[in-house]
């Protein structure tokens, strides 16, 4: 059984780029973004983001910051009225999770 070589190199380059990533995170040149917006919407970021795992099937486990968008998730145009119908605002790809949530919190406080 041949190898490829291209494989192999690879495996090199990951462990290279591995190895840079865990320096930097040591050395504390690696910041997460602010998670501030979404702290203060809670309850309503929970309802976006199980929409959100609902139609793109992902594992009920993610990291999101204020700068997480919709279309950072397996969501596609075409699922988009799927997730206005469930949340009962508009919803676009380009639309932060935090924007969503502020929506959902309006459209509640409005009923």
């Amino acid at each position: 059984m041949a190898r490829k070589p291209g494989r192999i190199l690879d495996k090199v380059k990951d462990a290279v780029v591995l190895k840079k990533i865990r320096d930097a995170a040591k050395a504390g040149r690696i910041k997460f973004a602010s998670q501030k917006k979404l702290v203060k919407l809670d309850e309503f970021v929970e309802l976006v983001m199980r929409g959100v795992v609902k139609i793109s099937k992902i594992p009920n486990s993610y990291f999101i910051s204020d700068m997480s968008c919709v279309g950072d998730f397996p969501v596609e145009e075409k699922d988009l009225p799927k997730l206005e119908r469930m949340w009962g605002v508009k919803v676009e790809l380009d639309d932060y999770i935090y924007e969503v949530a502020k929506r959902l919190k309006s459209a509640a406080m409005a009923q």
